[in-house]
């Protein structure tokens, strides 16, 4: 049996391709990091222990989590009313990443950050529509774990 995800350009299993080998047509670079989708493939064939999402709501307070074990990510679920400007962001000491995902649809990535925010926090500044949606959020290395907290509010009109 033979197990794989969508052809991804972006994972880091991809290998490098030199220019001199196409005849200078194009050239392939080493991926620096695990893709979103080598992340939620990595979770698909190794699943962690299954934990309930959190509930986060817009101008509400920011919600503390934890990176506990290696390889961990938390989730975050949010509803929005109406097309808004809208700022996710994490707090804290711990070197994390953020992916959103939605409206509606848990794998429909609509943006991603990694070191956007204050030190080596997390933030997406988007508009969205209305609908439910997901933020996932991991530790930057496969083996790191922290604290961290992490907030969604209003941007603007």
């Amino acid at each position: 049996m033979t197990q794989f995800s969508i052809f991804d350009p972006d994972s880091i299993m991809i290998y490098p391709i030199p220019e001199e080998l196409t005849l200078g047509r194009y050239e392939v670079d080493w991926a620096p990091d695990l893709s979103v989708v080598d992340r939620e493939w990595i979770g698909v064939v190794y699943p962690s222990s299954a934990r309930d999402p959190f509930d986060l709501s817009i101008d509400g307070p920011s919600v503390a989590a934890e990176i506990g074990e290696h390889g961990e990510w938390d989730e975050f679920h949010f509803w929005v009313e109406r097309e808004s400007k809208i700022v996710v962001e994490t707090e804290g000491p711990t070197d994390v990443v953020m992916a959103l995902a939605g409206p509606d649809d848990p794998e429909a990535i609509v943006a991603q950050d990694d070191d956007g925010g204050e030190s080596y926090n997390a933030r997406v500044e988007t508009v969205v529509v209305p609908g439910s949606y997901v933020v996932r959020v991991w530790h930057q290395w496969p083996t790191g774990t922290g604290k961290y907290g992490v907030s969604v509010r209003s941007a603007g009109p």
